[in-house]
């Protein structure tokens, strides 16, 4: 996989978080088996799931873009209702990070295990290996770095609600 070539202390913080989200859950499958239930999932990630994860996506400077915006219309229909989201076309931000004490995490709590957030981080590992270790387009990199806030932001408040329930 390529997850570990990415230096970047963001992204090293969210695979340190990952980690310990499914760790609390045993590293086990998860409720949500067939993975997240989106019709927007980018078609990399199906090629992904349907060649069972042999080896990693390669994206081209020219798929990057289109790319992008596929990660973003899908992680935006993965969230929950509460998090008024729903309108948004591109990055979330800081904005987009409300106090999430006590609120359901839904389907992005329930899925573990290789068809969980795994999916999200695979995602995210093709589209930064352009930004962070070949230094693609600057627009690119800043809504990598947003993509990596935003997950980190939800792992960290699942895990927090795992911790204190």
């Amino acid at each position: 996989m390529q997850f570990e070539c990415i230096a970047s202390p963001d992204w090293v913080n969210l695979l340190r978080v990952w980690t310990q989200v499914e760790g609390l859950a045993e590293f086990r499958l998860g409720k949500v088996i067939l993975g997240y239930q989106s019709t927007l999932k980018p078609d990399a990630l199906t090629q992904w799931v349907n060649i069972r994860r042999r080896t990693p996506i390669v994206l081209t400077k020219r798929q990057l873009k289109g790319f992008a915006g596929d990660f973003w219309a899908w992680w935006i229909d993965l969230q929950p209702e509460w998090r008024d989201v729903a309108g948004c076309h591109g990055p979330l931000t800081l904005e987009h990070r409300p106090l999430p004490a006590g609120r359901n995490w839904g389907q992005l709590a329930d899925a573990k295990g290789r068809n969980g957030v795994v999916s999200v981080i695979a995602c995210l590992a093709w589209w930064g290996v352009h930004h962070v270790v070949e230094s693609g387009p600057a627009v690119l990199r800043a809504e990598w770095y947003e993509a990596v806030a935003d997950v980190t932001y939800v792992l960290d408040s699942i895990l927090e609600e795992c911790i204190s329930a």
